[in-house]
């Protein structure tokens, strides 16, 4: 529906009524836009620190289960007069021959080493057991990692 008003200069202006578009503009869909790639970025640097701890567990949980297998193997060497050289006071490296455990391991082409070191549990002044710290190392992209686990004897 046109209407015509007259001007002081006499001159006609055509109204129309105004429809209304339905849509979006174009700089609300560029701030769309950008709150949804920094939304992405987020979940992209969220899943980039997920996969590394993952991998760092699965590291850690070799390490544990060396670590573990090698206290089983150092629990079930009787206590005989003498002490067996694996369990006297100070520290020892896989290379112990009075102990099968394997001086290197290597898993997923990471490479750990197992020691420990040995003190004696005294109570009354008697001693009464050893304490056994076990240290399973390995290198993870140039960060040195480790693992200790703690038994007595």
């Amino acid at each position: 529906m046109r209407t015509k008003t007259k001007m002081n200069n006499n001159s006609f202006i055509s109204h129309k009524r105004i429809k209304f578009k339905k849509g979006f503009t174009l700089v609300e869909v560029l701030v769309a836009l950008a709150v949804l790639l920094i939304g992405i970025m987020g979940t992209l640097k969220l899943h980039s620190y997920i996969i590394q701890a993952n991998s760092y567990s699965k590291q850690a949980v070799n390490a544990l289960s060396l670590a573990e297998d090698a206290a089983e193997k150092l629990t079930a060497i009787p206590m005989t007069t003498p002490i067996p050289d694996a369990f006297l006071a100070g520290s020892h490296s896989t290379g112990d021959t009075s102990v099968d455990i394997n001086a290197t391991a290597t898993i997923n082409n990471i490479s750990y080493s197992t020691q420990w070191d040995c003190t004696p549990v005294v109570a009354g002044g008697l001693t009464v057991g050893t304490r056994i710290v076990l240290t399973v190392s390995w290198d993870e992209k140039g960060n040195a990692r480790s693992v200790q686990l703690t038994t007595i004897k």
